[in-house]
């Protein structure tokens, strides 16, 4: 397979988020030779396990859920978790260490990704892994060798937790958000705008939706390119990409002095429409 120049040089520069699905466990085995089992087969065996087998062939996230229903939850983690024992890193998983990227972040329950890295002496980074609503980002990203590691759907790690479901379909909506600002930090903005694009459609409450999170240390600056009745898009400087603001969480005096073209600086941070401009401030009033 033929690599895009663009793609090599953001691995090579640290730029890259990879993102890992079911295939990049589907070769790694135990000591006995045995692999973990794929979507429709761990559907099957849960099926044979807590349904008598009558539901082999129907997706694996409906297995799951009648499964729970039959049983409980945390007895359908347990059992999951069970088959992705004592996998092994294979020599793919043992490369990741030797590289520097911008995050990671994966669909699988297994720890192979965290066995390479433990297991690497050379690793150029510290992986941590995020994997539930409540898991501290601020406390565990100071250093700037840590590395995020985004846990999509769980992990056969915290099966005791029914808060923390292994799941198909992802409602874990802080580790999408988290996602979606990683891929905004590497500059990744088309990626970035899918993730939000799904999350802004969750069936949550505005005040979950519109509330902001993750600021941004860093400030910027921009320019006043658009004004409505209630919110403003600025213009970053030197990304030049166009940033969001609600008028509610601008002071009113701020406000009254906006217009277009007007210089700002302020903070970034995240909601489930995307990135937002907040803690604004009018550069002539500086």
């Amino acid at each position: 397979m033929e690599i895009p120049p663009q793609l090599l040089s953001a691995v090579s520069d640290g730029r890259a988020v990879l993102f890992l699905g079911a295939g990049a466990s589907v070769d790694a085995q135990n000591r006995d030779g045995k692999k973990a089992p794929g979507a429709r087969q761990l559907g099957a065996l849960l099926s044979q396990k807590f349904l008598g087998g009558k539901f082999d062939e129907r997706p694996l996230n409906q297995i799951a859920e009648l499964a729970i229903c039959e049983a409980d939850i945390v007895s359908v983690q347990t059992f999951v978790s069970e088959q992705f024992e004592g996998l092994l890193p294979t020599d793919a998983h043992r490369l990741l260490p030797t590289f520097s990227w911008a995050g990671l972040a994966t669909t699988n329950y297994d720890r192979l990704i965290e066995s390479a890295y433990e297991q690497c002496a050379a690793r150029q980074q510290q992986l941590q892994a995020f994997i539930e609503n409540g898991d501290r980002v601020e406390d565990r990203m100071r250093g700037s060798s840590s590395l995020m590691f985004l846990k999509l759907h769980g992990c056969v790690t915290r099966i005791q937790n029914p808060a923390c479901p292994l799941t198909q379909g992802d409602s874990n909506y802080d580790a999408q958000l988290l996602f979606g600002r990683q891929l905004f930090l590497s500059g990744d903005f088309s990626a970035s705008a899918d993730v939000f694009k799904k999350l802004k459609k969750a069936q949550v409450g505005f005040e979950v939706r519109d509330a902001l999170h993750y600021e941004l240390e860093e400030e910027f600056c921009g320019s006043v390119e658009r004004m409505e009745a209630n919110y403003i898009l600025i213009r970053r400087d030197k990304a030049a990409d166009i940033i969001r603001a609600q008028k509610k969480i601008i002071e009113d005096a701020c406000w009254k002095t906006l217009s277009v073209s007007a210089r700002v600086r302020f903070k970034i941070a995240f909601n489930f429409h995307g990135p937002s401009a907040c803690a604004i401030k009018i550069e002539s009033l500086l």
